[in-house]
């Protein structure tokens, strides 16, 4: 099984990679450094991947369960996943690019090729230290003992080094990506007949960045706006009849088929992300990552970069047919955060997700919040709430919600009371939101909520029916 994911991988990359030929212009030597940014982007798919099967094998040998995601390992990959020597996973390497990019320069003005180069050599510096992770972690395990805490302390140190140097990438990827742009600006001049398909494709490939990035940032009080505007620039791309458009000839069925497959993708995106606003669920081996980590590395990102067949690759296959004066569409790398088993965490303390909310959700999972006119009041941001059957014990079966996350999934409230601990964020809003599974014997679903303030026990209750979810919000009385 391993070798045959590797092998399809493989075929993935190198089948869809660009070829080698270089023209001597300012905007190919821009594309020369977008080209070393994708496929850095998807040999770290890879170490990615590696790093989480470490960490969920790590967990194992303290107190959670763990979920094979990914089904190969170090040892069937490349000494260097960058570098590719045998041609793996590319037809030009991210180290081939690297070179091919610094020598084209040339033809740009010294300034701006200086910066250009500048940071690139700080991405491959970062590509050598993010591929030397795996060797590292995988020495350490062969000569330690993971039953010793001390030693899986040292791995999750590793493990550390991996989300900064994600991140890392990250940030001076979008430095770079922003110089590109301005540059090709400067240096594309697109005609008359191009120029309706180039204002789409830019309007539809800023409008994912920005869902991409807001889902990354945890900002998903932006995604509405944001998906509107996705979708209007996926309607301006329908509106465009490439199979008669002039820049299309008719045997270019293959630009026609990237044109499709780029307004199938977008659509992709659109509606992934509502799932995201509309239910936030998480698969369960995705459960400990949370909804945005999921929603970015799992769902949307393969619609856009070129492993999972995105619309990016897509465009940049139309772009170099039709030999556009555009920038390539540049893709956007995964990021990568670490599962805590319980024992290393002081308390078992339920924190969100997004850490910042600016306005609560008006509905969720299709159904409609009302939000109560009482508020849970608290004098600590860290506190304990129990749950329980209102009254009578019906039969009430119950999911909650705390700030956009659900921390309690089809739970029955005739066992014993609930009690979670939770952490308020503190900055923007909090909540709890009861959501009915059924409505027991004695509808409509009712739960009580209570906790403690100033050292006196509070009791709210919740109704919720099969149409409606119940909202309550959290205050903290810093006082």
């Amino acid at each position: 099984m391993k070798i045959y994911f590797l092998c399809v991988f493989s075929f993935l990359l190198v089948a869809l990679s660009p070829t080698k030929a270089i023209e001597p212009t300012p905007i190919q030597a821009l594309n020369n450094y977008a080209s070393f940014v994708n496929e850095s982007v998807h040999g770290m798919v890879m170490v990615h991947r590696l790093l989480e099967n470490y960490n969920q094998e790590l967990n194992k040998y303290v107190d959670l369960e763990g979920y094979q995601i990914n089904n190969f390992g170090n040892s069937d990959l490349p000494k260097n996943i960058f570098e590719d020597p045998d041609d793996w996973f590319y037809a030009i390497s991210p180290l081939e690019w690297y070179e091919i990019a610094k020598n084209g320069s040339s033809v740009l003005p010294e300034t701006e090729a200086a910066g250009l180069n500048k940071k690139m050599t700080s991405l491959r510096s970062m590509l050598f230290d993010i591929n030397q992770i795996r060797f590292d972690i995988d020495e350490f395990l062969k000569n330690n003992d993971l039953t010793e805490e001390k030693n899986t302390k040292e791995v999750y140190k590793f493990l550390e080094k991996g989300t900064d140097l994600f991140d890392n990438f990250y940030d001076t990827q979008t430095e770079m990506e922003v110089q590109l742009i301005k540059l090709a600006r400067q240096y594309g001049k697109p005609d008359a007949v191009s120029l309706g398909i180039i204002e789409s494709f830019d309007k539809a490939w800023f409008a994912s960045k920005n869902i991409l990035r807001s889902v990354r940032e945890k900002k998903d009080e932006n995604l509405p706006g944001q998906i509107s505007t996705l979708d209007r620039a996926y309607v301006k791309m329908r509106d465009i009849d490439i199979a008669v458009h002039p820049l299309v000839s008719i045997n270019s069925r293959k630009n026609i088929r990237s044109w499709n497959q780029t307004l199938k993708k977008l659509q992709e995106i659109s509606s992934k992300t509502k799932l995201l606003i509309e239910t936030a669920e998480v698969p369960e081996e995705y459960k400990f990552y949370g909804k945005f980590y999921y929603y970015h590395n799992a769902v949307l990102v393969n619609h856009m970069n070129r492993y999972g067949s995105g619309f990016a690759h897509e465009m940049n296959k139309i772009i170099r047919d039709m030999d556009f004066p555009i920038l390539l569409r540049i893709e956007e790398p995964h990021f990568y955060q670490i599962i805590y088993p319980e024992k290393m965490v002081k308390e078992k303390v339920i924190a969100s997700s997004d850490d910042v909310i600016v306005q609560v959700p008006t509905k969720l999972k299709d159904r409609e919040i009302v939000k109560s006119t009482r508020v849970i009041q608290v004098d600590s941001s860290l506190f304990e709430i129990n749950l329980y059957d209102y009254k009578i014990q019906d039969g009430d079966i119950v999911s909650i919600n705390f700030n956009g996350d659900w921390i309690l999934e089809n739970h029955s409230l005739e066992r014993s009371p609930k009690t979670l601990k939770v952490k308020l964020n503190e900055e923007g809003k909090n909540y709890l939101l009861l959501h009915a599974i059924n409505e027991g014997r004695n509808p409509p679903n009712t739960i009580a909520v209570s906790y403690k303030y100033k050292g006196e026990k509070q009791t709210i209750a919740l109704s919720s029916n099969l149409a409606e979810s119940a909202m309550i919000e959290i205050k903290y009385d810093q006082k």
